[in-house]
């Protein structure tokens, strides 16, 4: 989710008439968030309030800045006390791509039109931000996440499945930095190199999956085939698509470096798995933000400068990122057990009387008060 009001939702149609007394009530004005700088304490439960107590651990201190990242680079006005976000940084977000202004109006206006949003999250990860978000947006907002683990689709779409969970099973427990950028993020060969030689020095075993159109050049090819053959040991390269969720939840892989869309970092923290975030383009700033200083589960692969986002990465930058995240410090060791906490919480939300379980309970409440077939 990440971020209010400027949150990635799926939008869902639902009833306005929320039995909620202070949201979306007749002559209501826009609600201001209990978590916010200077708002008054909230009068009465709303969907983003209730089933907290489903959430363990929800008020301990997971959810607090972690001293343990350097702040920004990037210059900016003012800082939310709640956060530790800088205004700045939810702009800059909107200038890196081409028309995503555009997109983000259109999205902003969809959920005008909304009754209410579904977002893919879970209280005991960002309790306060979808408080946040329905004081915002004055309407209901549920969030029954994380939605992946209740799928079981992923295992049939793929044959590399077998040969990758094989070599799992022969790697030591949480050893593992498992490397992967979504399905829209396009490495040049230059960048691929880097990549590979950072994992390479980093002296960790690696799985890296590596779009089969990031090696249509013959010389990409030739060079991908020989770092193959020199980590050959320790490291295993997956060409095309692979078992994202099967890899992350298996007990060899200890680290994910990812390009920090929402699906791929929920993924990893409700995995317990911590993460060295590499952000292309979106909101995948924000939610970097949101894993290193927020949750304190993950590394920078660099420190995040707005002007210098689309300079490339080097191996350096990837060597210390993934030597510092599956290193042996009180730092390191303190990010795993923050993971290892957000995957009960994950878990515990899911299950019967937790805060998801709830959240999804209410949604269909609202659809059965309103009477809608669709």
């Amino acid at each position: 989710m990440t971020g209010c009001p400027g949150a990635a939702a799926t939008i869902a149609t639902v009833s306005s008439n929320c039995s909620c007394p202070s949201i979306g009530s007749p002559g209501h004005s826009r609600p201001t968030c209990a978590r916010c700088p200077g708002a008054p304490a909230a009068s009465s439960p709303t969907p983003a309030t209730r089933g907290r107590s489903a959430s363990p651990g929800a008020s301990g201190s997971l959810g607090s800045p972690s001293p343990a990242h350097p702040a920004s680079t990037h210059s900016a006005t003012s800082t939310s006390p709640s956060t530790g976000f800088k205004d700045t940084w939810a702009a800059a977000f909107l200038t890196c791509i081409p028309a995503w202004g555009k997109f983000v109006e259109e999205v902003r206006e969809g959920i005008r039109m909304a009754d209410g949003a579904v977002v893919n999250t879970f209280l005991g990860l960002e309790e306060q931000f979808v408080a946040c978000y329905e004081a915002a947006l004055g309407k209901p907002v549920w969030a029954p996440g994380p939605f992946f683990l209740n799928s079981r689709n992923e295992e049939a779409r793929t044959v590399n499945q077998s040969a990758v969970t094989a070599w799992l099973d022969k790697m030591d427990q949480s050893t593992v930095v498992y490397v992967s950028f979504g399905s829209l993020a396009q490495m040049l060969p230059k960048q691929l190199y880097e990549i590979g030689h950072g994992l390479e020095d980093s002296g960790k075993p690696f799985l890296w999956v590596v779009k089969e159109s990031e090696t249509v050049l013959p010389e990409a090819k030739e060079w991908l085939q020989a770092l193959e053959t020199r980590t050959a040991r320790h490291g295993l390269v997956v060409h095309g698509w692979a078992p994202q969720v099967a890899i992350l939840s298996h007990r060899a892989v200890g680290g994910f470096m990812t390009h920090c869309g929402w699906n791929s970092l929920l993924e990893s923290v409700a995995q317990g798995v911590p993460v060295v975030t590499w952000p292309h383009f979106g909101d995948q700033f924000l939610n970097e933000r949101l894993a290193v200083d927020v949750l304190g589960v993950g590394v920078p692969v660099r420190p995040f400068d707005a002007e210098k986002a689309v300079d490339p990465v080097v191996r350096g930058h990837i060597a210390r990122a993934v030597s510092e995240l599956m290193g042996d410090g009180a730092v390191a060791e303190e990010r795993r057990r923050k993971c290892k906490e957000y995957r009960e919480r994950a878990h515990g939300a899911m299950a019967k009387g937790g805060s998801s379980h709830e959240n999804l309970t209410l949604l269909l409440h609202s659809f059965m008060r309103s009477g809608r077939k669709e």
